[in-house]
């Protein structure tokens, strides 16, 4: 199935692959009329004719330069048709990775991931440049093929008895070629996994001390690539040899035959001859196209893993809306990870249109779990989940993601400028527009603080912004496509008590009538919200107000007092 997706891959482009599959028959033809024109020499009547001579000459040397000029298209063509199929392919499973939610990069890993989009689709391109450039050498055999039925039957027949052997040969590894394969494409797979880790967590490694430990993790997964890839090379190796025996008894059987027709007067010398440069061409051709059947195997094991990819995505519902009013309502809902570890048991929960919700709890209680359930980024595997009175499955993603902002802990920027980052909301607004935005959320002066202001350049990871300012723009970005439900997981946890300011001004003045999910930790925050929902263990263990909460007996009323003794300062 995946060779018939490839063929397929590869035919889609139709004006390279007619371009090439002629120049390679031209290139063929031209190829196989080398050891006939050669053959002209035999006869003892060339010997004596300058002028039969030189056109010999002539004709071997235009043979040449046509095979050269054919050949440079040929490589042209193949490398542009396989590009293009790759691009094709690398361009689907790009989409297919990025529409993936968070559960797949919990089993699969971002690692292995950008692996098969980088590592296997460039051992698919190398192999299949070398499956293309075995099929012309195929192609000759094929042209030559007639010819050496016209100068001798018999000969032909013991030639393609030994071609038989060769074949033979080369497919008793094929097996053993495709395990190999699939193991080295995995453990490069593995070392990249290991290299990127490594390469991420620097800082973290470098503050605790152990970059020796991330090293002998990339070092153990170098030495299973490297003698995954040995084991390949030497199955390789032990193929060449028998190759050079298969080809050199043909050649034997050949030489030894033909004598015995040249005597019996059955062909010419001259005929004797050109078969036998055409059985070295033949032989030759077919012992270097001998190692189609590894790189197809390697081709296939490299990009049947990106296949993986983008057959595991899950098809996009076909909603005809998003969220308008922002009702929701949980019932019964429990998710588990792959480990078995249950994140949220039964949980249940409505929460009015427009109102905006506090989610408090002790780490690891499963507060950020149930955002990113609520936007979709995380299946749930029990119970039900329903905004504005349908299922949350059945919006379509296109328009779920214009109606619902989920903005994390630590936002991410990407390379670019601050209005770049603002526009991945996915409204291409002009910079007026966005001005008007940051001083209606009262940023305006913040905004105005920058260098270039909506022109300031963040860096690569946002890098060039505080970890305050960061958190501004990715404020601005989630808000900028007027959400009907916001979802915010500690927008003020990492920042100043300046910034936490400008934040919660900003959600005041830009979710009217929004509904908003946020996870809160600061007093400031909680004393605003219409509701106060409690999380431990995965549970919900109380509802309610600020005020009736704080002033009872319950676990929230403990949180609070807890607060209030670590933040004075933020109390007053």
């Amino acid at each position: 199935m995946n060779s018939l997706r490839t063929l397929r891959s590869l035919a889609r482009h139709r004006r390279q692959a007619t371009g090439l599959a002629l120049v390679s028959f031209g290139m063929a033809v031209v190829s196989a009329l080398l050891p006939v024109v050669v053959s002209w020499g035999v006869s003892p009547s060339v010997v004596d004719d300058d002028g039969r001579v030189k056109a010999i000459v002539v004709a071997v040397f235009l043979i040449g330069v046509a095979v050269w000029g054919l050949n440079r298209v040929r490589a042209y063509l193949t490398k542009r048709l396989v590009a293009e199929a790759v691009l094709d392919i690398r361009l689907a499973a790009a989409r297919s990775a990025l529409r993936r939610d968070l559960a797949y990069y919990d089993r699969m890993g971002k690692a292995q991931v950008l692996s098969r989009l980088t590592n296997d689709l460039d051992t698919f391109t190398e192999s299949a440049t070398a499956v293309l450039e075995a099929v012309q050498q195929l192609l000759v055999i094929v042209v030559l093929l007639p010819l050496l039925f016209a100068l001798s039957w018999q000969l032909t027949l013991l030639t393609l008895a030994g071609a038989a052997a060769i074949v033979w040969g080369t497919r008793r590894f094929r097996r053993r070629s495709n395990v190999l394969a699939g193991e080295a494409a995995h453990a490069t797979g593995d070392l990249t996994t290991a290299v990127t880790e490594a390469l991420n967590g620097h800082a973290m490694l470098r503050a605790l001390g152990r970059q020796s430990y991330a090293a002998r993790l990339a070092h153990a997964a170098n030495d299973r690539s490297r003698a995954a890839g040995l084991r390949g090379d030497l199955t390789a190796a032990s193929l060449l040899p028998l190759l050079v025996v298969l080809t050199g008894l043909t050649t034997a059987g050949v030489v030894v035959a033909g004598g015995v027709l040249t005597g019996a007067a059955v062909i010419t010398v001259a005929t004797w001859y050109l078969f036998l440069l055409a059985l070295d061409r033949f032989t030759f051709l077919l012992a270097a196209s001998a190692s189609i059947d590894g790189q197809i195997q390697t081709a296939l094991a490299s990009v049947s893993r990106v296949y993986e990819l983008i057959d595991d995505d899950e098809p996009d519902s076909a909603g005809d809306a998003g969220v308008q009013d922002g009702h929701v309502l949980l019932r019964d809902v429990s998710m588990h990870y792959t480990s078995g570890v249950h994140a949220l048991r039964s949980i249940s929960l409505e929460i009015p249109a427009g109102a905006h919700v506090g989610l408090v709890g002790p780490s690891g209680a499963g507060k950020t779990t149930l955002l990113r359930i609520l936007g979709r980024l995380h299946p749930y595997q029990e119970g039900q989940v329903l905004i504005d009175g349908r299922r949350l499955e059945d919006f379509g993603e296109s328009w779920l993601r214009r109606t619902v902002s989920f903005l994390p802990q630590r936002p991410q920027l990407l390379d670019g400028t601050v209005a770049d980052n603002i526009r991945l909301s996915g409204h291409d607004r002009p910079d007026l527009e966005l001005e008007a935005l940051a001083h209606r959320a009262g940023l305006g002066g913040w905004l105005d603080g920058l260098p270039q202001g909506l022109h300031t350049p963040v860096g690569r990871g946002g890098l060039r912004l505080s970890l305050g300012q960061r958190q501004l723009v990715a404020l601005l970005r989630a808000l900028a496509k007027r959400p009907r439900l916001v979802l915010l997981d500690e927008p003020t946890a990492n920042v100043d008590q300046a910034t936490d300011l400008l934040v919660r001004q900003a959600l005041r003045r830009l979710l009217d009538g929004a509904t908003c999910v946020m996870i809160a930790h600061r007093l400031s925050t909680m004393r605003s919200l219409d509701l106060i929902v409690v999380i431990e263990r995965g549970r919900i263990v109380e509802v309610g107000t600020h005020d009736r909460l704080s002033t009872g007996a319950g676990r929230y009323a403990g949180l609070f007092e807890s607060y209030l003794r670590e933040h004075v300062d933020e109390s007053r």
